[in-house]
């Protein structure tokens, strides 16, 4: 067996990362709850809680470091979803070259659409809040989770020696626990102004401040969080601009 084939899961999420991809988690789906199971079903035809025992799942996403990479990058984006079209390219050339034969989805396909903060809570890469936002113990709500690689275990003879502190191997508990959630409220807050809007990322455009008051309200990863200019973007009320 060749080196690059042992460490093909390690070489595959370094190149994640030099493109902004910096956060990542992997695992046995099989060890997921069954309606999660069903759900990598419904986007992976063929792939089950059967599945043999050399199936993993790898899922992806990217602190504010994904931010100056995009934008260098703009020049070469469609004007529209740029951030969608990078992630897809990015991630079909990292598992094309080390993963051979794995599948992808992405969190921004909806039909149908994956429960990616679950996901992540199962396989030790954030909670869930009581907002129902994603927070990550370091990061807080500031990352975005990007795609679910389907591969197998062939490619992952060993693990990465050396994982980034940023993935999420061993999830300490939920800062939630002890917090008084003050998201919650403004989440309710924000919901009632939103009410009969069309859902989608129009409806977080149009009440952009009352949305991201609800990320902004809580104490975790506050020094992760966005630049004004990147949050802009994120919540769809400006552009991507270049480098």
């Amino acid at each position: 067996m060749h080196a690059r084939d042992s460490d093909a899961l390690g070489r595959c999420i370094e190149e994640l990362e030099e493109h902004g991809f910096d956060l990542s988690a992997q695992g046995d789906p099989r060890r997921l709850p069954a309606d999660l199971q069903q759900a990598i079903q419904s986007v992976f035809p063929g792939w089950g809680g059967g599945a043999p025992a050399s199936q993993r799942v790898l899922l992806t996403g990217n602190t504010r470091r994904l931010w100056p990479l995009l934008q260098r990058a703009a020049p070469k984006l469609p004007a529209t979803d740029p951030l969608d079209a990078y992630t897809e390219r990015v991630h079909r050339a990292a598992v094309e070259r080390w993963l051979p034969g794995a599948k992808l989805w992405f969190a921004h396909q909806l039909t149908p659409a994956l429960p990616f903060p679950r996901l992540g809570e199962a396989l030790g890469l954030c909670h869930v809040g009581p907002a129902h936002l994603a927070v990550h113990p370091t990061h807080g709500p500031w990352f975005g989770l990007r795609a679910l690689v389907s591969f197998p275990q062939g490619n992952n003879l060993r693990e990465p020696e050396a994982p980034s502190s940023a993935r999420g191997s061993h999830l300490p508990p939920s800062p939630c626990s002890k917090c008084p959630a003050p998201c919650v409220p403004l989440f309710q807050q924000a919901l009632a102004e939103s009410r009969g809007e069309p859902t989608g990322r129009d409806l977080v455009a149009r009440h952009f401040d009352a949305w991201l008051a609800v990320r902004d309200a809580c104490p975790v990863g506050r020094e992760s969080r966005y630049s004004e200019e990147q949050i802009r973007f994120h919540y769809g009320v400006a552009s991507l601009p270049h480098v």
